[in-house]
C-alpha cells in the first residue's frame, strides 16, 4: 500500500459523507449555483461573489463614489431560495439598498430613498 494511502482514503470518505449530508438537509427545487458547499471542506473553491464584489456591484448601479458611501449593512443571507448579499448604504442624504446574487452576482433588488439628514 502506498505511503499515506490510508490518510487519502480516510479523508475521501469523511468528504463523501458531507457531501452526502449537505445534498440531505438541502431545500427542494434548489438549482445546482444556488448551493453553497464552501463550507464543506477546506480545499473547496471560493464562491463566485464575494462580500467586496457585491458592494463594489451595488456603488456601481448606484453611481456613487464609495469615498461618499456609510455602509449600514453588508451581509450573506439565505432568501427566497437561494444564497443573497444585502447591501444597504447611505450616501448624499439617500438610502440605497440592494440585494446581490452570491452566484452570479446579478442584482435581484434595489431601492432608493431619500432620508432627512439631522
Amino acid at each position: 500500500m502506498p505511503k499515506n494511502a490510508g490518510k487519502r482514503i480516510l479523508a475521501a470518505m469523511v468528504l463523501m459523507v458531507a457531501l452526502i449530508a449537505c445534498d440531505l438537509h438541502l431545500p427542494q427545487n434548489v438549482p445546482a449555483e444556488d448551493v453553497d458547499v464552501t463550507s464543506v471542506t477546506a480545499a473547496a473553491a471560493t464562491p463566485a461573489v464575494t462580500l467586496e464584489n457585491a458592494k463594489r456591484t451595488a456603488l456601481q448601479a448606484a453611481g456613487v463614489d464609495s469615498a461618499l458611501v456609510a455602509f449600514t449593512k453588508a451581509a450573506k443571507t439565505y432568501e427566497r431560495g437561494h444564497y443573497e448579499y444585502q447591501i444597504h448604504f447611505t450616501a448624499d442624504g439617500w438610502l440605497y439598498k440592494y440585494a446581490i446574487h452570491a452566484a452570479s452576482g446579478k442584482i435581484l433588488y434595489e431601492s432608493r430613498e431619500q432620508i432627512t439628514l439631522p
